[in-house]
């Protein structure tokens, strides 16, 4: 009796919001990269009620491919929503995070996804080697992501905000609560909780001058260390 070869299926799945500057060419890579590795893969984008001509852009271009569901949110409905309906909607075995702002190096994808392939790990997180251009407060953000879990959770998820591949079995099996984008860092964290495998990998990041674009501000950072201290005591 021959044994059947196991296979690696991947849904991609990438927010959108005013990007029409580089959407396109940087889909355009993550297709490249996907058909690349031959395997089973889909790709998954909702744009947030996005001002510019992002949505029209991505419908123009890809509407007819059929690896490529497009989404458009009925209103804005903030990142960390967007990226909950993508990661809900995902039905390949793992989940691919990825943006196509420019500021990532999107030969990483590959990188994610031969790191979980070969060790089959439930979590890898793509470890930003640094930061540049941040504010003062998405730095306040990351503290909130990798520094206070490991203080308080004495868990650490790495580098939570980063693009990342991990089962979505996985995500689909955890009830998180956060309503901030500390929900990513609360992922981690739970699934560890849980003894899930996790491993990381270097990847490259440059931000990039946007003139359009979300803007993280006092009301977010807020939100989010109210996020780490309510999941905290239902640990």
């Amino acid at each position: 009796m021959k044994k059947t070869k196991s296979t690696f299926t991947v849904s991609v799945v990438i927010p959108v919001y005013n990007s029409e500057k580089t959407v396109i060419r940087e889909i355009k890579h993550v297709l490249g990269i996907l058909l690349s590795k031959k395997i089973d893969f889909e790709i998954l984008i909702s744009d947030d009620q996005s001002t510019d001509t992002s949505y029209s852009l991505l419908y123009n271009h890809f509407r007819q491919n059929r690896n490529i569901k497009l989404f458009k949110q009925k209103k804005n409905i903030g990142i960390s929503k967007n990226i909950h309906f993508l990661y809900s909607n995902a039905a390949k075995q793992y989940t691919l995070l990825y943006s196509i702002d420019g500021d990532w190096n999107y030969h990483d994808i590959s990188k994610l996804i031969d790191t979980a392939k070969q060790g089959m790990y439930d979590i890898v997180i793509g470890k930003r080697k640094n930061k540049n251009g941040y504010t003062f407060f998405r730095r306040c953000i990351t503290i909130s992501y990798n520094i206070l879990p490991r203080i308080l959770y004495r868990t650490n998820t790495i580098d939570a905000g980063s693009i990342k591949i991990f089962r979505t079995s996985v995500y689909k099996s955890l009830i998180l609560t956060s309503t901030s984008i500390f929900f990513e860092a609360e992922f981690i964290i739970r699934a560890l909780k849980k003894s899930c495998s996790m491993t990381s990998v270097k990847v490259r990041y440059s931000k990039q001058k946007r003139k359009s674009q979300r803007s993280v501000n006092i009301s977010m950072v807020i939100d989010s260390l109210k996020d780490v201290l309510r999941i905290m005591f239902s640990l």
